[in-house]
């Protein structure tokens, strides 16, 4: 990694880097809730959701805040990034999935679409969709430009683990213990 840093979050509502080689403390921001969420990192940027319902992209070398964006709801799951179209996907606690438009030092809402349950996992992005899995066991693909409902599957009570893409199909894992192959294109 360029900077050689790793960052984490925790439960104290901090999201900190740490220097690979030596493991001392680069940085650290403090958000006003807990952060669950595993912090993206792409092109010196910092992407990580947060309990206090807000999104943040912090400088990866210098530790400041770019923006922040609003969720409907508070982050666990960590988001998602389309880097050729800027896409940062996120869901969220209130069943809510929010598409933002990147940028270095601002950002943009494209879309935000409720799933009928918690979105305690990360979307996947492929092939111009997002993958949702919910909490409510339904998962869902939508459109990545407009966030339109492109299918929907019932695959178990809850999928609250990390869906998988590979040559065309999603495979899901759900609460139950099943895992399940999906056609990205049909469901």
């Amino acid at each position: 990694h360029a900077a050689g840093l790793v960052a984490v979050g925790s439960a104290d509502g901090a999201v900190s880097a740490y220097q690979t080689r030596t493991g001392k403390l680069a940085w650290r921001v403090t958000t006003a809730g807990a952060v669950n969420s595993s912090p993206l990192i792409y092109h010196g940027v910092v992407y990580v959701g947060s309990q206090d319902s807000k999104l943040y992209a912090i400088a990866e070398l210098t530790g400041k805040i770019r923006w922040t964006a609003a969720l409907a709801g508070p982050a666990d799951g960590s988001p998602a990034l389309d880097p050729a179209k800027a896409t940062v996907v996120i869901g969220d606690a209130s069943g809510a999935v929010t598409a933002f438009h990147a940028g270095a030092t601002s950002v943009r809402r494209l879309w935000r679409v409720s799933v009928g349950g918690a979105v305690d996992n990360s979307p996947v992005i492929a092939a111009g969709r997002v993958f949702i899995g919910a909490a409510n066991g339904v998962v869902s693909a939508r459109s990545e430009a407009t966030g339109k409902p492109l299918w929907s599957k019932s695959v178990g009570p809850s999928v609250t683990g990390q869906m998988a893409y590979q040559t065309s199909h999603l495979y899901v894992g759900a609460g139950n213990g099943s895992l399940t192959a999906l056609h990205a294109a049909t469901g």
